[in-house]
């Protein structure tokens, strides 16, 4: 019995946050079911290349598991490992309109940066 044969990568390998959407791709062969785990409690058992967006910066394992149930009980697995670092510095979507409500202007608009806020109250 042989181990599946695993092969993954992961782009990019720095994403920057909060938008940046991580892409996976399985090149695994010899497995009959693949376990992704993204590292931030998000999970995938598609074999296909699924993609997961990382909200907070950290260093992340993307880990993939392939096994192959050999019968009788006999099951053959591998594990790889690719490290993914989440930096600060994405962009954030501002909404460019408003729409006002039945109780009269829309409410508050507020910005948060680590040291300023931006607000603007209608």
């Amino acid at each position: 019995m042989t181990s599946p044969g695993l092969r993954l990568d992961a782009r990019p390998d720095v994403v920057y946050v909060p938008d940046t959407e991580l892409f996976t791709t399985n090149f695994s062969f010899g497995a009959s079911s693949y376990f992704w785990d993204f590292g931030d409690n998000g999970t995938s058992t598609d074999f296909s290349n699924p993609l997961t967006s990382i909200r907070l910066k950290a260093r992340y394992d993307i880990m993939l598991i392939a096994s192959d149930d050999h019968g009788d009980g006999a099951i053959c697995s591998d594990t790889l490992v690719r490290m993914v670092v989440a930096r600060q510095g994405g962009s954030t979507k501002v909404p460019n309109a408003f729409t006002p409500n039945q109780n009269g202007p829309s409410g508050e608009f507020r910005l948060t940066a680590p040291s300023t806020i931006y607000s603007y109250l209608s």
